[in-house]
C-alpha cells in the first residue's frame, strides 16, 4: 500500500508521503508549468525557507489523473511525477526547476500492447507532500 492506495480510498493517513519533519518551515509558491516538445512538461516553483533556521525543502510535483479516462485504462488520482531536494539558509528563496518524463503523462493500453498518451489537459499539483498539494497549473 502506497499514497496512491491511500488517496482512491480516501483515507487521511497519519503521515502522508513526502512528509518530514523539520526544525524550519517553507513556503511555496509562484507554481509554472509548460509543455515541453518532448511531450513532458517543465515545472518550477518558488521555494521560500520561511523560518529561522536552515533546513532542506523537498518540493514534490504530482500529476493528476485526466478528467476524461481512456476506456479501460485505470489511473491513481495523482502520482507522484518529480521531486527534488534543496537548501536553504533561513530568509533564502530560490526557484525551483523539475522535469516531468513524457511518460509520466501516458499509460499502458492493454489492448493496443502500447504506451498511449490520453487526450486534454493534465492537471499538474505541487506541494510539501502527498497530502499538502497548494499549488496547481493545467498543461495540454
Amino acid at each position: 500500500m502506497g499514497y496512491r492506495w491511500f488517496d482512491e480510498q480516501k483515507i487521511e493517513p497519519l503521515f502522508p508521503f513526502g512528509y518530514g519533519l523539520s526544525y524550519t518551515h517553507f513556503a511555496l509558491s509562484g507554481l509554472k508549468a509548460r509543455t515541453n516538445a518532448d511531450g513532458g512538461a517543465t515545472v518550477t516553483i518558488h521555494v521560500k525557507n520561511a523560518g529561522s533556521l536552515a533546513g532542506d525543502a523537498v518540493p514534490e510535483v504530482y500529476l493528476a489523473a485526466p478528467a476524461t479516462r481512456p476506456e479501460g485504462a485505470q489511473f491513481a488520482p495523482r502520482t507522484l511525477a518529480a521531486f527534488d531536494r534543496v537548501s536553504l539558509k533561513a530568509g533564502e528563496e530560490r526557484d525551483v526547476t523539475l522535469e516531468v518524463k513524457p511518460r509520466a503523462f501516458e499509460y499502458w493500453s492493454v489492448q493496443d500492447k502500447a504506451w498511449k498518451k490520453p487526450a486534454g489537459v493534465r492537471t499538474i499539483l505541487a506541494g510539501g507532500s502527498s497530502r499538502d498539494l497548494p499549488l496547481s497549473a493545467e498543461v495540454r
